[in-house]
């Protein structure tokens, strides 16, 4: 059953008409490119308000600083983000998951120990992790952000084709903002496990190289290049990453 939320959720969809977020939640902002427009308009138009990215096929980096900015105007101190192919949520304890209630107590457990980004556990790793909070983690598929912060650190970099989320969590960092993941919510996705999306970014092998030898000149030993997923990826030891002053 979906739930109606009455927070700053923002999900961004490309080529995914039938997206399994769509599933679980009403009343979010819907991000859509202007040649899905009618389409997701017709489908669903009456459960989100949607919003029209400026430009068709410019990517997931371009999505979220588009969202980002969209945050800004809305004038939400804190957002939440979503991907459009999360399938479930629940929490750790076993109680129901209720997103209103969940994003509420994230902006609490962010305000009382100075994040500015605030990642939702992947079910698939959450068992990894015995303490309820890690921080200096870096943020991809589900999290809270504070608009300002994200702001303050330049938002998104456009010149990243890929992993500009991973980018996000480095530049705070660096920038002496705190960054955590949360494993007391979680959400279950697969990776790979729909068409569509940035699906056609990670079709070209250049994409991935350039994202790559950007992030490794920026952070250095920090990243390394791996196989995973059928494709080459950037990962980040985020224990390497300095910081450049405390926020």
């Amino acid at each position: 059953m979906r739930q109606k939320v009455n927070i700053p959720l923002y999900i961004g969809s490309k080529n995914r008409p039938n997206f399994p977020m769509a599933r679980l939640v009403n009343g979010a902002t819907l991000l859509v490119e202007p040649q899905d427009l009618s389409l997701y308009k017709m489908l669903h138009g009456e459960s989100f308000k949607i919003g029209i990215l400026p430009e068709n096929d410019k990517g997931f980096t371009y999505m979220v600083q588009n969202l980002l900015e969209q945050a800004e105007k809305d004038k939400a101190k804190y957002f939440m983000f979503c991907d459009d192919d999360i399938y479930g949520f629940k929490n750790r304890d076993k109680t129901p998951f209720i997103f209103d209630q969940m994003f509420a107590e994230g902006v609490q457990l962010m305000a009382r120990n100075g994040y500015s980004q605030l990642m939702i556990s992947f079910a698939g790793h959450n068992w990894y992790e015995e303490g309820l909070v890690k921080e200096k983690a870096g943020a991809w598929g589900c999290f809270i952000g504070k608009t300002e912060d994200m702001l303050r650190v330049g938002g998104y970099d456009l010149s990243l084709p890929l992993f500009s989320d991973w980018d996000m969590s480095a530049k705070l960092i660096q920038a002496g903002f705190k960054t955590a993941c949360w494993y007391q919510p979680m959400f279950s996705h697969k990776m790979k496990g729909m068409k569509g999306g940035a699906e056609f970014l990670y079709k070209d092998g250049e994409n991935t190289k350039k994202a790559i030898a950007i992030l490794k000149e920026r952070y250095g030993d920090a990243v390394r290049e791996v196989e995973a997923h059928g494709q080459k990826e950037a990962r980040f030891d985020w224990k390497k990453l300095s910081t450049s002053r405390t926020a």
